[in-house]
């Protein structure tokens, strides 16, 4: 078999076999029946364009953003409020506790005293 010597694209020669009905294939394609044809041409839903399906997924994918941007808001609402709950909390039971002692000291003020004259210490 003999080589021939043709250009390529960027100017150099190159070996190419002679093109012979040994060397050349058809390609195979596949055959549908007349119902397959029929029921893919009529097909459920048309065909949708390329920009359609894209809107589609850019529609959906905003939608995710505005969902996940409402999640976030709350998420920084709650953590905004619950330290201030907390520190609330902390300050009321301190408060408790100091209104406890001054209760227990007022109390001991008034009582001591009382005791002492009835008992004839004054």
């Amino acid at each position: 078999m003999a080589l021939l010597l043709r250009q390529n694209r960027i100017g150099s020669f190159c070996s190419v076999p002679p093109i012979t009905a040994e060397n050349q294939s058809v390609a195979e394609t596949t055959k549908l029946s007349v119902g397959q044809t029929l029921e893919k041409l009529r097909g459920t839903e048309a065909p949708k364009a390329k920009m359609a399906r894209l809107d589609e997924k850019i529609d959906t994918l905003d939608e995710e953003t505005r969902h996940l941007r409402r999640m976030r808001g709350r998420v920084e609402r709650d953590q905004r409020t619950s330290p201030t709950e907390q520190d609330a909390q902390g300050t009321d039971s301190g408060r408790v506790t100091k209104l406890k002692i001054l209760g227990v000291a007022v109390g001991a003020v008034i009582v001591i005293p009382i005791l002492a004259w009835k008992w004839g210490l004054f």
